[in-house]
């Protein structure tokens, strides 16, 4: 089964999200930084991996917000939680990747999900888990 990770970070009381072109939907979509866990590579060490890489920002502490699979049951996706970020040296993006970094404040993030702006799945997964846990 396959591994992802996405972090729904803070900074300064905005979640930092990430504007991304999605070949196979061919649109940009707004979502959650996160990608791939490596084969071998601890899911959280992965979060902070791929935070760094996609927005160039570094979290020290995640809080997991849970896994959940797919309905195909190919893909595992493990949501985690940072409430402070610092600055990290900058996007390391792939040369394949066209990734904006969004900084936006959590109430409009609330609200462009219950209209259907922002359908990403795990975007409003992690915002709807986070706020039962009062973490936002």
């Amino acid at each position: 089964m396959k591994e992802v990770v996405k972090v729904l970070a803070l900074r300064e009381g905005q979640a930092v999200l990430i504007r991304q072109y999605r070949k196979q939907r061919r649109t940009y979509t707004i979502e959650l930084p996160g990608g791939k866990v490596e084969p071998g590579e601890e899911a959280e060490k992965a979060a902070q991996r791929e935070l760094r890489e996609e927005t160039g920002f570094s979290a020290t502490t995640l809080l997991p917000l849970g896994a959940y699979v797919n309905s195909s049951g190919n893909v595992r996706a493990r949501l985690f939680f940072a409430n402070t970020v610092s600055e990290g040296g900058g996007q390391q993006l792939d040369a394949d990747e066209e990734i904006e970094v969004i900084l936006a404040p959590i109430h409009e993030v609330t609200r462009r999900i219950y209209t259907g702006e922002w359908n990403d799945l795990r975007l409003g997964l992690a915002v709807a888990v986070a706020r039962s846990m009062k973490l936002i």
